[in-house]
C-alpha cells in the first residue's frame, strides 16, 4: 500500500519523508528494510483507539500528513470527519487515503 503512497509523493517532488511503523509489524519493517529504509529512532507509539466521528484528544494543528488505508469507507459522518482530519493536519498539511474500488450491483 505505501507503493501507492510513494507514487503520489514523487508526484508531489516530495524529496524525504518519515515512514513511522508498528515495531511488533515485524513483516513490514522487514519488508521496508528491504526497500532501503534505515530505523533512525525506536520510539513507544500511542495508539488511539476510538470512532473517527468522534474528539479523541488527537492534538489540533499537529500533523504534516495523514494517511488512511481502506478507514473513511467505515465512517458514519463523512462531512464530520473530514472535519476532524483536517483540524489535526497543519496548515498546509496533506489527508491521503487509499480505498478500495466497489462495484454497485443492480
Amino acid at each position: 500500500m505505501f507503493l501507492y503512497a510513494k507514487e503520489l509523493l514523487k508526484k508531489m517532488q516530495v524529496k524525504q519523508y518519515l515512514l513511522e511503523v508498528i515495531q511488533s509489524n515485524t513483516s513490514a519493517v522487514n519488508l521496508y528494510k528491504k526497500q532501503g529504509f534505515e530505523i533512525l529512532r525506536e520510539f513507544e507509539a500511542k495508539l488511539i483507539c476510538a470512532s473517527m466521528e468522534e474528539e479523541c484528544g488527537i492534538p489540533k494543528d499537529y500533523f504534516d500528513y495523514v494517511y488512511s488505508v481502506y478507514g473513511i469507507g467505515w465512517t458514519t459522518d463523512l462531512v464530520g470527519t473530514f472535519k476532524r482530519i483536517a483540524s489535526y493536519l497543519k496548515k498546509d498539511g496533506v489527508f491521503i487515503s487509499l480505498q478500495k474500488r466497489r462495484k454497485c450491483f443492480q
